[in-house]
């Protein structure tokens, strides 16, 4: 008997076309008689209608978007078989006979991001930047790529943009952009460089490479760009190309074909556990860091563990067995100012300090710091703080 079946899909983008190819392929592969009815658009999808479609017409559901409110409620209370992609959590859908839960597995989309990072080499900063519309796929990808960065010891920053402009879509689709994109190169900015930057999907990775542009940051010298879904149509239109982690959706379109039949009473074998094959696709926006990083890192702790002795731009440079001028020049590709100008700025942070936590004379500050002249402290104080050093020192005692 020819089952009607309401599929409720964006196809807008990368995932929900392959979604469907899925979907197909499921139904040609079991020779099933379905009559089916699909709703391709965010536009086309609204509750409403979804409800009056669903309880006059539909034997069961895939639905790969959340379209509105109640309407899972309402499919579970009329038990209409149903099968969610990525809309929910499994643990949010009560467990009942007539529904089945499918996802990718966003976690292993975050590690794999993560682990491609580290493999480049040795990135200063690391940041995720989050779909404006906070849902679970963007929050579990988020935590998986801050946890496996942590367990190599480094830090994620995070740019959340507000979820004010962010419209009811589809999972994973290219509905949605940042509602303060005007924030993002700033964000980018206060990154040290160089930075590796994930972003939720392909659509926000444009509106990071976008702020790149404007933030005057070079891809992938200064910011490395990692998307997902890889969408191939949007990845080679970008400039520079871009790189994106592909989940397997057309297999868990595949697989909702399998467990809405085992729904409807057929008796077939699914793996419900999400789909943790992804593959990582490398174009333009990422490539492995060169020996220039690491240089700069060795000269940074080298200077970090002896500013306090008269070190100076040549003396650091004969430490690390290369020229002043090859090491003047890194620091100026990659930390936008001169080696002295490091050294200086290391010690200044350490004279602020002194000054706020020591009462020793200013004389016996400056040298315990590093500086060789006083005079030359002082007028770099108050060139950098706009402030001499026992102003400084008057106010923040004035503080406490």
């Amino acid at each position: 008997m020819s089952k009607k079946v309401f599929i409720v899909i964006e196809t807008a983008g990368q995932p929900g076309r392959a979604q469907l190819i899925g979907i197909l392929r499921g139904i040609n592969a079991g020779r099933l008689d379905w009559e089916i009815d699909i709703v391709p658009s965010r536009r086309k999808a609204s509750t409403t209608t979804v409800k009056r479609a669903l309880s006059a017409r539909a034997d069961g559901v895939i639905l790969a978007h959340p379209v509105g409110p109640g309407v899972p409620e309402q499919l579970q209370q009329e038990g209409k078989p149903t099968v969610f992609m990525d809309v929910l959590s499994p643990s949010d859908i009560p467990v009942v006979p007539t529904s089945s839960c499918l996802r990718v597995d966003d976690a292993a989309i975050g590690c794999a991001a993560a682990r491609h990072f580290l493999s480049l080499g040795n990135f200063r900063s690391f940041a995720f930047v989050h779909d404006p519309r906070d849902e679970i796929w963007t929050r579990e990808r988020q935590a998986a790529f801050v946890t496996t960065l942590a367990e190599a010891e480094h830090t994620c920053k995070t740019f959340t943009s507000s979820a004010a402009a962010a419209e009811t879509a589809a999972p994973h689709t290219g509905g949605v952009r940042l509602s303060r994109p005007h924030e993002l190169p700033a964000f980018l900015r206060s990154l040290p460089l160089p930075a590796a930057v994930l972003a939720a999907s392909d659509l926000i990775a444009t509106d990071v490479l976008h702020a790149c542009e404007t933030a005057d940051l070079a891809i992938p010298d200064d910011i490395a760009v990692l998307g997902v879904d890889n969408d191939i149509g949007l990845c080679n239109r970008l400039v520079p190309r871009l790189s994106s982690i592909e989940p397997d959706f057309e297999e868990e379109g595949f697989r909702a074909v399998i467990a809405l039949e085992n729904l409807f009473g057929n008796n077939i074998k699914i793996d419900e556990k999400p789909l943790a094959d992804v593959r990582l696709v490398e174009r333009e926006s990422t490539k492995p860091l060169p020996p220039a990083t690491r240089l700069v890192d060795r000269a940074l702790a080298f200077i970090n563990g002896n500013y306090r002795t008269p070190i100076t731009p040549g003396v650091v440079a004969r430490q690390l067995g290369v020229s002043r001028r090859l090491i003047d020049l890194r620091f100026r590709q990659l930390q936008h100012e001169t080696l002295l100008a490091t050294i200086n700025k290391r010690r200044l942070e350490a004279l602020c300090k002194m000054l706020r936590e020591e009462s020793g004379s200013l004389r016996d500050l400056i040298a315990a710091c590093g500086f060789g002249s006083a005079v030359r402290a002082a007028h770099l104080f108050k060139s950098t703080y706009g402030i001499s050093m026992s102003g400084y020192r008057s106010k923040c005692r004035n503080m406490v």
